[in-house]
Parts: structure tokens; sequence; C-alpha cells
């Protein structure tokens, strides 16, 4: 099995139904923004991308509410 490619913060492409969960984590984002905003704050790749980026949303959502 070959690993997903890197993009430029070095996290891999993450799968389809991670941004299903982000959606309901963080409902009325725009959840390629919050994708954006997680990847330009990380500061080294995590060991799971997609539960780090779910928790992110989360975050996110409970500091800021619905858009």
């Amino acid at each position: 099995m070959t690993p997903a490619p890197l993009n430029d913060s070095g996290i891999s492409a993450l799968k389809p139904e991670t941004f299903e969960c982000a959606g309901a984590a963080a409902p009325g984002w725009d959840i390629y923004h919050l994708e954006r905003e997680w990847r330009d704050w990380i500061i080294e790749p995590p060991r799971d991308a997609d539960r780090a980026f779910v928790g992110f949303c989360a975050k996110w959502f409970e500091k800021r509410g619905r858009a």
C-alpha cells in the first residue's frame, strides 16, 4: 500500500469521510476554508491527520459558533 502524497505542509491528503465528520463538527463553516486555516496553523504533521483536523474543526466551532 502506497501512502497518500504529501502537500506543502507535509500532511497527507485527508480522506473524503473526514470532510463529512468535520462538517458535522463545525456546522455552517466552509470546511475547505477550515482545512487551509488548519494547515497554516499546524507546526508539524500529526500522527493521525484526519482525527486532528476534525478536532481542530470542533474547537473552531466551540470558540466561534456557527458561521
